[in-house]
């Protein structure tokens, strides 16, 4: 079961100290429609600026996609066989 998967995941990274974390969302349209989520439990300060920088680019051409994708979705003709 998905659920009772997360859930222990949940609990067993309580346990864990991270050094380091790392969320860029993704937004359209003054709205949030994901992130990207980064951990590091090795060192503190793990993600460089040039590295930030690149994934905050990467979350903008993320968050495009996405939405082109939902509007295909929405404007495609159910097709069934």
């Amino acid at each position: 079961n998905i659920e009772s998967r997360a859930e222990h995941q949940d609990e067993n990274r309580q346990d864990i100290q991270w050094k380091s974390i790392l969320i860029i969302p993704l937004t359209r349209n003054q709205s949030v429609i994901g992130m990207i989520y980064l951990e590091n439990q090795l060192m503190e300060d793990a993600f460089r600026e040039d590295q930030v920088q690149f994934l905050v680019l990467l979350a903008g051409q993320a968050a495009i996609a996405i939405e082109n994708a939902l509007v295909f979705e929405a404007e495609s003709p159910v097709i069934c066989w």
